[in-house]
């Protein structure tokens, strides 16, 4: 049976040793600088039980053994079971601590990378086309100028096309670029027509899922599926009357929409500051 993920080669080091970078790593040892003068005095002890063993050994040898001296004999061993157990111990001590330390470290630098990639902007994540500049508001703002301009406008339909196509062009550098624009305006134009409301829609719709089949996961384009719900629920949830006008239902997520944003950033910047 072939076994999988499995590498049987070592890598080789494309990159040597970088001064600089072990530079950078030392921040990270900063906080732990306590424990490191421990495990280096406990070095420094093991170092020097190492140098003073065999000198004892020595001593033994030519001193206490030929003069049959039990007395020093027996206070050398004694001395000697006592550095080895300390020994012993300091070697325990030490690779405990020094993998604790790297493990703190490595706890440390995960952190910070979790939390820088917090930061980053989705665009970031993205891999290759035009990456969004602005957000969704920016492409729902683009929508209404394309409802105006259709609704107000004192035009020709094909001036009216091309106004909408020079919108969804705009709109690759936002959010649910060229969609968002084409959705909206197919919501209003056919506002009173539910069957070419939702064949229009059905049509967007898949051109949506088939753009996105070329993103690496394929299923991220059949994700997209899913916006074929919003019919039901529109169709059989949704009676087509405005909804309370009590300024409070009216106002309400005008203002919560920007200031939760706003209590996002701040918290974003006194976390992260």
């Amino acid at each position: 049976m072939a076994k999988r993920n499995t590498f049987r080669e070592d890598e080789e080091l494309e990159e040597q040793i970088n001064l600089h970078d072990i530079l950078r790593i030392g921040v990270y040892l900063k906080p732990y600088m306590a424990r490191v003068v421990r495990i280096l005095a406990v070095v420094v002890m093991m170092s020097c039980i190492a140098v003073v063993v065999p000198y004892l050994t020595k001593v033994m040898i030519d001193s206490a053994i030929p003069t049959k001296n039990l007395t020093l004999l027996g206070e050398l061993t004694a001395l000697l079971a006592v550095l080895i157990v300390i020994f012993e111990l300091g070697l325990r001590y030490r690779t405990v601590e020094i993998t604790r330390v790297g493990q703190l470290m490595l706890k440390d630098m995960r952190r910070d990378i979790f939390t820088h990639i917090q930061t980053l902007p989705f665009s970031y994540f993205e891999s290759g086309g035009i990456r969004p500049a602005f957000g969704v508001i920016y492409t729902l703002f683009l929508s209404l100028l394309a409802i105006w301009f259709w609704d107000k406008a004192k035009c020709s339909v094909s001036v009216k096309w091309l106004a909408v196509l020079v919108l969804c062009i705009l709109s690759v550098f936002g959010d649910w670029a060229m969609f968002d624009v084409l959705y909206a305006l197919t919501f209003f134009r056919y506002r009173e027509n539910p069957r070419e409301k939702w064949l229009t829609f059905s049509g967007i719709t898949l051109v949506c899922c088939v753009s996105m089949l070329g993103n690496e996961p394929i299923w991220s384009g059949l994700f997209q599926l899913g916006i074929f719900l919003v019919i039901p629920l529109i169709q059989y949830c949704y009676n087509g009357e405005s909804g309370s006008k009590k300024p409070f239902h009216k106002w309400f997520f005008y203002v919560f929409y920007p200031l939760h944003l706003l209590v996002l950033g701040i918290l974003r910047w006194v976390v992260f500051a």
